[in-house]
C-alpha cells in the first residue's frame, strides 16, 4: 500500500507539513512533494489525484527512501512513499485519505546461482508470502 507520506517532525512534535491526522489531494496539492521516479507509480498517484495533479509542485525525485528521508529531514517537501517496517529519526508517516494501493513484484531468474543469503531471503519471502496469502507460489 502506498498509503503513507514522510514527514519531518518540529521540535514542539507537529508535522512539518501541517498538523493533520490524514493527507487528502487538497492538502498535498499545496504542498512540495518528493515523488518516485517510476513512471507506472506516477501514473497511479496521478488517477488518486485527479484533478489537482497538473497542478503539484514537484520538488524532487527520487529512487531510493532513504534517499528521500534526507531530502525530508532537510525541508525539500514531503515524500511519497511505503511506509515500510523502517524509522527514521524526526520524521513520521501521515496516512493518505483515500487510501492508495498498488502491488510490487519481485522477481528473478528461475535458474541462476545465487548466493547463500540471496537463496535465504528468496526462502523466507515465499515463506512470508505463503503465511500471508491464500495464493500459491
Amino acid at each position: 500500500n502506498m498509503n503513507l507520506s514522510v514527514c519531518p517532525k518540529r521540535s514542539n512534535g507537529a508535522f512539518w507539513c501541517g498538523r493533520i491526522p490524514l493527507w487528502r489531494t487538497g492538502n498535498l496539492a499545496k504542498t512540495p512533494l518528493i515523488m518516485v521516479k517510476r513512471e507506472i507509480v506516477k501514473n497511479e498517484l496521478a488517477g488518486w489525484f485527479g484533478e489537482y495533479y497538473d497542478g503539484l509542485e514537484i520538488a524532487a525525485t527520487y529512487n531510493l527512501l532513504l534517499n528521500a528521508a534526507n531530502m525530508v529531514k532537510h525541508r525539500v517537501g514531503a515524500a511519497l512513499c511505503f511506509a515500510l517496517d523502517s524509522g527514521y529519526d524526526g520524521l513520521s508517516f501521515v496516512p493518505l485519505a483515500p487510501r492508495l494501493e498498488t502491488g510490487a513484484v519481485l522477481a528473478w531468474k528461475k535458474e541462476q546461482a545465487v548466493s547463500v543469503a540471496t537463496r535465504q531471503f528468496m526462502k523466507f519471502i515465499k515463506e512470508y508470502i505463503l503465511s500471508i496469502s491464500s495464493d500459491s507460489i
